[in-house]
């Protein structure tokens, strides 16, 4: 193993960080995935090691939201049973997890839209959740599950009008943030089954506002218009098919790479999140799409993503190695792009 690799981890244990998105939640990930692409033991000892960290901290002052804390956590922990890389009782391991999830959904303080924060990162936790196989049993804990997915898609369809006009001041590229990763989620929710009709009476209300407001920049159009168009997929809507025409006619695809920094590489609002988005995109577009050659030459011209560990230990820090902006998300998303196996991020994707 490379030593500034070794280096890296040793300062992570133990972190006060535990969560995913900065933390040792998705550091952990991250060596799972490089234990089964190597087949390497020693990575996979690293990750099990961090995974008892976390089970050790877990308990302790951690807020509840999805970026710092236990919705992240549970979402990192579910990822990793239902893709085979540990075996878990997940009804068991993230009872407490479920509870403060369930107290801060019904609380009367107020929750944003965001998925860093609030509706959508609890939501894309329930969905983990409810993909579960042991969430196909008509368990307690499942019925509980999916009456706060109801709830928390209830609230975030009182949240879209207050929020609709900021769509068009976007002013940098935010894979975590803003309506894309919303539609993400009412897509994941979808192909649960549990509220569906709730969810297409959203696209119906959502989609007059889509039509006269469009993000600024280019690269935030490509992203709202690859997730729209996963749940075009899911559902068929006339309107929508236009919406996404429209979004992909006005993107300069050789705009998209100078809104980036190259020194912005991470997933969440850099070249490594850009690059999945692209990538994902090609995905669902058909071949005879005159945006599919686009979207491949772009991809083709992709420039190589710096995801070397810094040999200056004063600039390791949790944000320049983190999985939501830094070099640790440059690697798995690497990995994930160049599996042997399928890895499922949701139903609506599987990476191979």
């Amino acid at each position: 193993m490379n030593i500034t690799e070794s280096e890296f981890i040793n300062q992570f244990k133990p972190s006060k960080d535990i969560g995913l998105l900065h933390g040792v939640m998705g550091i952990c990930i991250y060596q799972y995935l490089l234990g089964r692409e190597t087949e390497l033991k020693e990575y996979t000892d690293i990750a099990d090691e961090l995974l008892d960290e976390i089970y050790c901290q877990v308990s302790k002052n951690i807020p509840v939201n999805f970026e710092f804390g236990l919705a992240g956590i549970g979402w990192g922990i579910e990822f990793l049973t239902q893709n085979e890389f540990v075996e878990a009782d997940t009804d068991e391991v993230l009872g407490d997890i479920d509870k403060a999830v369930l107290k801060s959904i019904t609380s009367d303080s107020p929750l944003d839209m965001s998925m860093a924060n609030g509706l959508t990162g609890y939501l894309l936790y329930l969905i983990k959740r409810l993909q579960s196989k042991d969430q196909l049993k008509n368990t307690i804990t499942t019925e509980l599950n999916k009456e706060l997915l109801i709830l928390v898609i209830n609230k975030l369809e009182q949240c879209y009008n207050k929020y609709f006009t900021s769509i068009s001041k976007d002013i940098c590229f935010d894979l975590f943030s803003g309506f894309p990763i919303q539609i993400n989620a009412l897509s994941q929710a979808y192909e649960l089954g549990i509220y569906n009709s709730k969810i297409e009476r959203i696209l119906v209300q959502l989609l007059p506002s889509f039509e006269t407001s469009m993000p600024s920049m280019h690269t935030n159009r490509l992203t709202l218009a690859c997730e729209l168009k996963y749940l075009h997929a899911q559902i068929p809507n006339q309107r929508l098919e236009r919406l996404i025409d429209i979004l992909l006619y006005t993107v300069d695809f050789d705009q998209l790479l100078n809104e980036i920094s190259d020194e912005t590489i991470g997933v969440r609002n850099g070249l490594a999140g850009l690059k999945y988005i692209l990538w994902k995109l090609l995905k669902i577009l058909p071949v005879e799409s005159p945006y599919y050659m686009k979207v491949t030459q772009t991809l083709k011209s992709f420039p190589e993503i710096n995801e070397k560990f810094p040999d200056d230990e004063k600039l390791v820090t949790p944000q320049t190695l983190s999985l939501g902006e830094g070099i640790i998300g440059v690697k798995i998303m690497n990995l994930l792009l160049e599996q042997k196996e399928p890895i499922t991020l949701s139903k609506e994707v599987v990476l191979t």
